[in-house]
């Protein structure tokens, strides 16, 4: 099990779910350390592009045990799929020409190689996404 990333678009399109086209647990692992990369090589940040389902947030929280009148959901936010895909773009591009120090590293490519195709969708529909978690 763990936590898993995966991405999610701002508006339906018919029979196309992104978040079952990945798995994102290898992604969410080396998350920070992907995001440095984004840093230290002039990407976008992926940590920039995250946001969450208030509804969602919610139901967690109350799970939790939280008391949601003393604490302030953030409004789910969407970004440009263009943006999305240029960090991952360049992530990929670092990893097959780097001897890179992440961990698991043939299963973080199929994520990022997911993550590309899925942005790729969106781009071409004009729809927005962002990265959010999923725990078990």
């Amino acid at each position: 099990m763990g936590v898993s990333i995966y991405i999610r678009l701002d508006r339906s399109i018919s029979g196309y779910k992104p978040e079952l086209e990945m798995d994102g647990k290898t992604l969410a692992k080396e998350f920070d350390d992907l995001n440095k990369l984004c840093e230290q090589n002039g990407l976008p940040l992926l940590s920039s592009m995250v946001s969450f389902n208030p509804e969602e947030v919610s139901g967690f929280m109350e799970g939790e045990g939280l008391d949601l009148e003393e604490l302030e959901i953030p409004k789910e936010q969407f970004f440009d799929s263009q943006l999305g895909l240029i960090a991952v773009d360049g992530l990929l591009k670092l990893m097959n020409h780097r001897n890179s120090k992440l961990n698991d590293i043939e299963n973080l490519i199929e994520d990022l190689n997911d993550c590309k195709k899925i942005l790729t969708y969106a781009v071409g529909k004009e729809s927005n996404f962002y990265f959010t978690y999923e725990t078990p």
